[in-house]
């Protein structure tokens, strides 16, 4: 049977563990809060001097329906499109192997100053299906997924806003995670 993910994002708890996981987001949406609601609250305001920052955002695929033997090379790319201008998505992984790794966005920070699970980051525009992609680990490390609820280890995302964005809604993109199954 081939394998079902779903994608998942984990937002804040205020012990420093996550809250509940939404489930199968259709989209991901960036404000100036730890949530997904999809509608115009907090928006990240446009600065007069140094980026704003969205709060990140901690994505990752979990096992719904098992392959029949297992699933690996997981990969992210975007379509390298650049966005508009004065926006960027920054993206970074991080292995998360239980709850107590898990970072909470605990502010519109900028996350590779901010989050301990993050050294590095890069524009989602560097990674592209004809170019370099993301390798994109498995919890808790062996680079294999063979069962229901096994996990990636977190895609954290987060919008960078200069000042030469214009006001407004951004121009949605698409964002991929390919991966072999056998």
């Amino acid at each position: 049977m081939a394998a079902v993910f779903s994608v998942d994002l984990d937002v804040g708890g205020s012990d420093g563990t996550p809250g509940a996981p939404i489930q199968t987001i259709a989209n991901l949406r960036f404000n100036v809060a730890d949530d997904n609601d999809q509608d115009t609250g907090n928006p990240i305001p446009i600065p007069s001097g140094a980026d704003n920052y969205s709060y990140w955002k901690q994505v990752y695929l979990r096992c719904t329906t098992a392959p029949d033997t297992e699933c690996n090379n997981f990969e992210f790319y975007s379509d390298g499109v650049a966005w508009d201008t004065g926006v960027d998505i920054m993206v970074a992984t991080n292995e998360v192997t239980n709850d107590a790794d898990y970072n909470i966005a605990d502010g519109a920070v900028e996350m590779v100053a901010n989050h301990t699970g993050v050294d590095a980051s890069a524009s989602i525009n560097d990674y592209t299906s004809g170019g370099s992609q993301l390798a994109l680990g498995v919890v808790p490390g062996d680079d294999i997924i063979d069962a229901t609820s096994e996990e990636t280890e977190y895609l954290v995302f987060q919008m960078d806003i200069s000042n030469t964005a214009g006001p407004g809604q951004v121009t949605s993109k698409d964002l991929t995670v390919s991966y072999d199954e056998i």
